[in-house]
C-alpha cells in the first residue's frame, strides 16, 4: 500500500484505462444478452451488431489495457532496481508487481463495469431507435454479464503486468537505477509483422472492391479504420516527421515556445509515443463515419453525411473513449521527464508564463500531429476506394471535417488535462 501511494498519479492514470475498458465490454456484453431474448431476424441482426462491436472492443481493449498495465511497470524501472538492491529477490517482482496490479484493477473493473451498466442500454437503445426493424428492441443487461466484463479487464491488466514486470526484474539492478531504457530492436518485428498483415489485408479489400459492389461493398467500412490502425502502428518515424512539419508551418508568434517544445520531443522519441493513442482515437471513427458515407452514396440512399452516427457511436464509443484513455495515460507517465525540463526553463530565468506555454504547446503539438495523420491516413483510404471504384461507379461523396474537428479538440483537452502544471511540478515556488 505504501508503494501504491508513493506512485499514485501512475496508478490512477493506469485505473483510469481499465475502468473505460470494462464500461467499453459492457456494451458487446448488453448486446449479445439482448439477442439471446430475441427471435428470427431481429435477432440475427442484433447478434451481428454485437459480433462488429465485440470485434473492435476487445482489439482495442487488449492492446491499450496491456499496453498501460506495460508502461505502467517500465516507468516504474528505477523502483524495481531499488528493491533488487535492497534485497527483494527477482522471482518476487512479479508477484508484487501482480499484486498491486490485480487490487488496483479489480476495483477500477467493478466501478468501469458498473458505470457500463448504467451508460450502455441508453446508448444501445439509442442506436437501435434508427436501425431498421430494431426500434421496438429494449436492451438488457444482467449481472452475469456485467462480472464478466469485468473479470475479463482484470485478468488482461494483470497478465500484461505480469510479463512486463518479469522483463524488468530480469535487468540488472545498475541498469534499472540510471533509468537506462534497453534497445527494443529485438521486440520490433510483432509491430512489423502486424503491420504486413493490415497492409495485406486492406489491399485484397481494395483489389476485390470492384466485385463486391453489387453485395453492398460493406469493406468500405473497414478500409479506413484499418488504415488508421496500420499508421498508428507505423511508429515513431512518422510521428518525427510530422512533428518538423507541424511545426515548421506555425505562426511566427508562437515559434519559440513550439520550437521548445518540438525540441524537447525530438530528444526524447519517446514522448511521441503519446501520439499514437490520439491517432486511433481521432482516426478510427472519421474514417469509420467517411465509409459509411461512400458506402451509403454507391448504394444510392441519399443519406446525409450524419446517418452513420448512431452506429458509429455504439461500435465505436468504446474503443474511442480507450484510446482516449490510453492517450491520457501516456501522457501522465512522461510527466517525469517532462518536468525535468520545465527545472531547466526554471534555472534559466523562464517566467511561469513561459513554463506553462511550453507545456500547452507539447501537448498540442502532440494532438496536432496525431490528427494530420489521422486525416491523411483518412484521405489515404478515401482515395484508394474511388480509385477502385472508378471503373465500375463514381460515387458522389464529400469528406465531413466536423467529426475529425470535435474529436481533435476532445483529444487536446484530454492532453493538456494529464500534462504537468504549476501546483504538481517539483520546481514551484
Amino acid at each position: 500500500m505504501t508503494d501504491l501511494r508513493s506512485a499514485l498519479g501512475l496508478w490512477v492514470a493506469t485505473a483510469v484505462v481499465v475502468m473505460v475498458a470494462a464500461a467499453a465490454f459492457v456494451v458487446p456484453a448488453s448486446l449479445v444478452e439482448t439477442g439471446a431474448r430475441l427471435q428470427g431476424v431481429r435477432a440475427l441482426a442484433v447478434f451481428s451488431l454485437a459480433g462488429t462491436t465485440t470485434a473492435f472492443t476487445v482489439a482495442a481493449a487488449s492492446l491499450v489495457v496491456s499496453r498501460a498495465a506495460s508502461d505502467l511497470v517500465r516507468v516504474r524501472r528505477a523502483e524495481v532496481g531499488r528493491w533488487l538492491v535492497v534485497g527483494v529477490l527477482p522471482a518476487a517482482i512479479p508477484r508484487i508487481v501482480g499484486a498491486q496490479l490485480a487490487l488496483v484493477s479489480t476495483g477500477a473493473s467493478i466501478v468501469g463495469a458498473a458505470l457500463g451498466a448504467v451508460v450502455a442500454p441508453p446508448l444501445i437503445a439509442w442506436a437501435l431507435a434508427t436501425a431498421s426493424g430494431l426500434s421496438g428492441v429494449r436492451p438488457t443487461i444482467g449481472p452475469w454479464a456485467i462480472g464478466a466484463a469485468a473479470a475479463l479487464t482484470v485478468v488482461i491488466a494483470t497478465g500484461a503486468g505480469l510479463r512486463a514486470a518479469r522483463a524488468v526484474a530480469s535487468s540488472p539492478p545498475l541498469q534499472l537505477l540510471s533509468e537506462t531504457t534497453p534497445s527494443r530492436a529485438r521486440r520490433r518485428w510483432p509491430r512489423v509483422v502486424g503491420v504486413l498483415v493490415i497492409l495485406a489485408v486492406v489491399a485484397q479489400m481494395v483489389i476485390t472492391l470492384p466485385s463486391a459492389v453489387d453485395a453492398g461493398a460493406q469493406q468500405l467500412l473497414l478500409i479506413g479504420p484499418l488504415t488508421v490502425v496500420c499508421v498508428a502502428l507505423g511508429g515513431i518515424p512518422i510521428l518525427r516527421a510530422v512533428v518538423s512539419v507541424t511545426a515548421a508551418i506555425l505562426p511566427r508568434w508562437s515559434v519559440t515556445t513550439f520550437e521548445l517544445s518540438r525540441d524537447a520531443l525530438m530528444r526524447a522519441s519517446e514522448r511521441l509515443g503519446a501520439a499514437s493513442p490520439f491517432v486511433v482515437a481521432i482516426g478510427l471513427p472519421v474514417a469509420f463515419l467517411d465509409g459509411v458515407a461512400l458506402s451509403a452514396s454507391l448504394a444510392g440512399d441519399g443519406v446525409g453525411p450524419s446517418a452513420g452516427w448512431p452506429s458509429a457511436t455504439l461500435i465505436l464509443a468504446g474503443p474511442v473513449a480507450l484510446a482516449m484513455a490510453a492517450g491520457f495515460a501516456a501522457v501522465h507517465a512522461r510527466r517525469p521527464s517532462r518536468e525535468a525540463d520545465l527545472v531547466v526553463l526554471t534555472a534559466l530565468g523562464a517566467s511561469p508564463r513561459m513554463r506553462l506555454a511550453v507545456v500547452v504547446a507539447e501537448s498540442m503539438t502532440i494532438v496536432l500531429a496525431a490528427a494530420v495523420i489521422a486525416a491523411l491516413a483518412t484521405l489515404t483510404a478515401h482515395a484508394a476506394a474511388l480509385i477502385s471504384l472508378g471503373a465500375v461507379a463514381h460515387p458522389p461523396t464529400t469528406l465531413d471535417a466536423t467529426p475529425w474537428l470535435v474529436l481533435t479538440g476532445i483529444a487536446c483537452a484530454v492532453a493538456l488535462l494529464a500534462s504537468p502544471h504549476e501546483r504538481t511540478s517539483p520546481w514551484r515556488h
